[in-house]
């Protein structure tokens, strides 16, 4: 499985399709590691503590998901019985008020217990420990297609908002994938896509407008320059995406 770490103007942008409800938590992938330079001692640390942090969030997400309905059914038994059980066994002046805050405390309590013991299914456990070592034990490789989009984002900030706005209207020149990494690209173009449409809305909605065409430059500069100064989106990024 690729993943690809892109540090645009320091931020990092870190991309993988761990597809845990296709494949199911049998089969651990390969994990291919591309960057613009190989990582070496705390950015290698940082960056692998990132990448195993969020396989476990993943991993716990699929497990608390697929059980969801069982909790459910579960915690909604826990209700009826303290309910009833109250409402038999105490005497009070509010004989259906304490009753019910009491069965709903019973029931998150039961919720929670049961949500934190899903997690820690063996299963799961195993499952998990197996994709960490397989992030270990991945192969890195240097990219020169890393490399070269790290380097376009560097040369169009340093153009001024104006002129940047300028030339996302005026058309972007099209980025030349090197030699021998076409498909590394077509890999990479596809979970940047699908991160831009996740993290980026309004970016990703404005770039379907200027690939339709037919806008008004002098509106649409004035677009991106509103969007660059609330902060909406980075204009930069938006050239960059323009540019793939």
């Amino acid at each position: 499985m690729d993943v690809f770490h892109l540090v645009l103007d320091g931020e990092a942008v870190d991309l993988m399709d761990l597809d845990i409800k296709g494949s199911g938590t049998a089969d651990v992938p390969e994990f291919h590691i591309y960057s613009s330079c190989l990582l070496e001692g705390g950015q290698e640390d940082e960056f692998t503590s990132g990448l195993k942090r969020r396989i476990s969030k993943m991993v716990d997400h699929y497990v608390q998901e697929k059980r969801y309905t069982v909790r459910l059914l579960l915690s909604a038994l826990v209700f009826l019985a303290v309910y009833f059980i109250g409402t038999l066994a105490v005497r009070d002046p509010f004989p259906i008020l304490d009753e019910l805050l009491i069965a709903a405390a019973a029931s998150a309590v039961f919720w929670r217990y049961m949500k934190k013991r899903d997690t820690r299914q063996m299963m799961a456990v195993d499952y998990k420990e197996r994709l960490l070592k397989a992030v270990d034990g991945a192969l890195e490789e240097e990219s020169l297609l890393l490399a070269s989009i790290e380097s376009r984002y560097a040369d169009l900030k340093r153009l001024t908002p104006v002129e940047m706005a300028d030339r996302i209207t005026s058309g972007m020149d099209s980025f030349t994938v090197p030699v021998g990494e076409e498909d590394v690209f077509r890999s990479f173009l596809d979970l940047f896509s699908r991160y831009i449409g996740k993290e980026e809305k309004s970016l990703a909605s404005d770039m379907e407008d200027i690939r339709r065409g037919g806008y008004n430059h002098a509106s649409m500069n004035k677009r991106l320059l509103k969007a660059y100064g609330t902060g909406r989106y980075d204009i930069y990024l938006l050239a960059l995406c323009l540019s793939l």
